[in-house]
């Protein structure tokens, strides 16, 4: 049986997919609400719809994982993932996208659990904090990509943004066949549901859960506001993927470095500055956006590059920490991370949305107030940041 040290990276598919396809349609965001004559309140169901697909699949995906086989699991959950894409980019009406979204989330969430149980038995022991950065780190360059590549595929065409994700989708799943080895059925955790309520008895595992949903559901919802934010003052798709690559690239680039820089200072000064970081970076964009007009491509670059540092930084610990005292359910608990990285995207992006709605989103003061409202959410995570650096040494004790 074939294990080369990188198959992980086949492992990380169904995460891949499912940050790119958050990350990608972004910038195309403007153009979809253009084509259907639908309000930006409407069109961010679109990322909203995927994430909810997720969430609800996400800890049943460890149930199919368990049944089938975590190998078989991620390959079928690659496949409708690719199936959903190319479907929502021949839909013809907003609905349809949205449910081929939806169906999109539900897949690549459902694969998930796989390719967690899949890292766990490739990097076992000591080895698996430098997995789980990599693991992230595939996630983060997803984001990069669909950041990057968005803008430039919307130039072409929305649909052709939509549909972007599904030729990846097709190498993941030959890729993983091929290549990953056979896990039993016993070793993937499966009844994730019947476990949750230990994993969370955990201290560990709480204080990562809820700082990895503050701070995913921040970068989210700062990602979708300043887009549309940047669109409603005149910026292309070209221009926004220009600025949002930098973003991307940071976060690709940061989060592999973060198992090297855990080692050096300590995973407790790596989370705390982390968050910190991030908070400036959200607090920087604010301030830029309400006094400046049009904000300096510049300054807004330097506010990503935080942002993108402190997230790339705070999500591998974050991840270790919620799995390190797991055992065998490793990837029931990392799944049960990533559900409130989703469950909390899916609350805050349509809650803050309907808030812009009611200060005026057809001018800027509401994507205004809601990059304000991000740095709110950060700060939560900051909180959690600074309850599990205090409560570890007293557990310790």
């Amino acid at each position: 049986m074939r294990r080369p040290q990188w198959a992980v990276l086949f492992a990380c598919g169904p995460l891949v997919l499912d940050t790119a396809g958050v990350s990608l349609v972004g910038a195309a965001l403007p153009s979809i609400a253009a084509a259907f004559g639908a309000s930006m309140d409407e069109v961010q169901w679109i990322v909203s719809g995927h994430l909810a697909g997720g969430t609800l699949a996400l800890l049943p995906g460890g149930w199919l994982a368990g049944r089938i086989g975590a190998r078989r699991a991620l390959v079928l959950s690659v496949v409708v993932t690719a199936a959903a894409y190319a479907g929502g980019a021949l839909a013809p009406s907003l609905g349809l996208v949205v449910l081929s979204r939806v169906i999109a989330g539900v897949a690549a969430g459902a694969g998930v659990p796989a390719g967690l149980a899949l890292v766990c038995h490739l990097a076992p022991g000591a080895a698996r904090a430098r997995a789980m950065a990599t693991y992230i780190g595939c996630g983060a360059a997803a984001v990069t990509a669909g950041w990057a590549l968005g803008g430039v595929l919307t130039e072409i065409g929305w649909r052709v943004t939509v549909a972007g994700p599904a030729l990846l989708a097709v190498v993941i799943a030959v890729g993983a066949r091929v290549l990953l080895p056979h896990v039993p059925a016993s070793r993937v955790g499966a009844g994730a549901v019947r476990v949750v309520g230990g994993l969370l008895a955990s201290w560990q595992t709480r204080y990562a859960v809820i700082g990895a949903a503050a701070v995913f559901a921040s970068v989210v919802t700062y990602q979708t506001m300043l887009i549309l934010y940047l669109a409603a003052g005149g910026w292309s798709p070209g221009q926004i993927a220009g600025l949002f690559g930098v973003l991307g690239l940071t976060g690709a680039a940061g989060t592999p470095g973060a198992g090297r820089l855990i080692d050096c200072v300590g995973s407790d000064r790596v989370l705390l500055g982390g968050a910190l970081v991030s908070l400036v970076g959200y607090l920087l964009t604010g301030l830029i956006v309400s006094t400046t007009d049009p904000p300096p491509f510049l300054l807004l670059a330097l506010c990503l590059v935080l942002v993108a540092a402190g997230v790339a930084a705070v999500l591998p610990v974050l991840m270790t920490l919620g799995t390190s005292t797991a055992g065998a359910v490793s990837a029931t608990a990392g799944a049960l991370i990533i559900t409130a990285q989703h469950a909390a995207s899916v609350v805050v992006l349509p809650l803050v949305s309907w808030g812009v709605g009611l200060v005026g989103a057809v001018g800027r003061d509401g994507p205004e107030l809601a990059l304000w409202c991000v740095s709110g959410l950060a700060g939560a995570g900051v909180v959690a940041a600074i309850g599990a650096v205090v409560r570890r040494p007293a557990l310790a004790a």
